[in-house]
């Protein structure tokens, strides 16, 4: 059975990465990980956050990825992976 997965990115995301969403199948159930892995230039933006000490928010059907196994969280078919640039307040 295949599993698919779609990929929201929101606000700067969408220009850099140059789309909304995106939908990805696997033939096996994947990870946040290996969804990253398929796309490498967001994988690339998101370390590029990591490195500066300001990670972006990444949810799985509205639930934050490091209240659950984070980038190994296991994902279902048709989960919904919703992701958020760090963003400064004022």
């Amino acid at each position: 059975m295949p599993y698919r997965v779609k990929v929201h990115v929101y606000t700067t995301l969408i220009e850099k990465m140059g789309w909304k969403q995106k939908i990805l199948e696997f033939e096996y159930q994947p990870t946040i990980e290996e969804v990253l892995n398929k796309l490498p230039e967001l994988k690339k933006t998101l370390k590029e956050y990591e490195q500066r000490g300001i990670p972006a928010i990444i949810m799985i059907n509205g639930r934050r990825i490091e209240f659950l196994k984070g980038y190994k969280t296991p994902l279902q078919d048709g989960d919904e992976i919703s992701i958020f640039p760090p963003s400064a307040g004022g």
